[in-house]
Parts: structure tokens; C-alpha cells; sequence
């Protein structure tokens, strides 16, 4: 199985993960596209234009103490496509818009039952 890669960072802090926190840690790994950021739960989600960034800033970063905030990075599970239908300026806009389509062919047959008839008697 192939490790995982991309150029989206999942970021989790230990208390008070702030957007000023984050972009100072990770501007040095180069050119971030996105971040989001979820307060309530202390996590980032941040994207660079590389995934050499993403993947410098994991080896790096990864259970660093910045500013008395302990963190754990590693790649995020879903990454943004870069190019795509939408061609957004947000890479999470086009992960939004690939969810919609079935990404597998179901082989099953459908199998259908009279209206009459009784499923549950022996």
C-alpha cells in the first residue's frame, strides 16, 4: 500500500490553534494556497502550491511545541484536487464537487418481490 502524499496538512493542537499560529509555523515550507481552521476542535487543514512543503513541514513539525501549542501534523486524508471542473481558486471546492460522483461501478443485480407476496411466513 502507498503512504499517503499530497499537499494538504492536517494540524492538531493541544490548546488554542489560531490562523496567525499556523502561518507563521508553516509560511517557511513554502507557498500556502489555503487554510482552514476549526477552532472549536484546535485543528488546521492547510494547503500548499507543493506537496515537498506539505511533506517537509510534516517531518519537521510533527509534535513540535510552537508558542506553548504542542502539535501533530501528518497529510490530510482528503486532498483538494488542483485542477478540475470547477478550476475554483479553492482547492476544497473541487473535493466538494468530486464527492457527487459515484467513484465505483456497483456489479450487484437488483432483485425485486411480487406486491402479494409474504416475505416473512414459512
Amino acid at each position: 500500500m502507498e503512504p499517503k502524499r499530497g499537499n494538504t496538512i492536517y494540524v492538531k493542537g493541544t490548546n488554542m490553534l489560531t490562523e496567525k499560529l499556523c502561518q507563521e509555523a508553516f509560511k517557511k515550507y513554502g507557498n500556502i494556497l489555503n487554510m482552514n481552521l476549526e477552532k472549536d476542535k484546535n485543528v488546521a487543514f492547510v494547503t500548499f502550491d507543493k506537496v515537498e512543503g506539505a511533506e517537509a513541514a510534516i517531518k519537521d513539525m510533527n509534535k513540535a511545541i510552537i508558542q506553548d501549542v504542542r502539535l501533530r501534523v501528518s497529510f490530510a486524508r482528503r486532498q483538494p484536487l488542483q485542477e478540475g471542473p470547477g478550476d475554483s481558486s479553492s482547492p476544497w471546492a473541487d473535493v466538494s464537487f468530486n464527492r457527487t460522483k459515484p467513484r465505483h461501478q456497483d456489479k450487484r443485480s437488483v432483485l425485486s418481490y411480487k406486491e402479494d407476496e409474504d416475505l416473512f411466513s414459512s
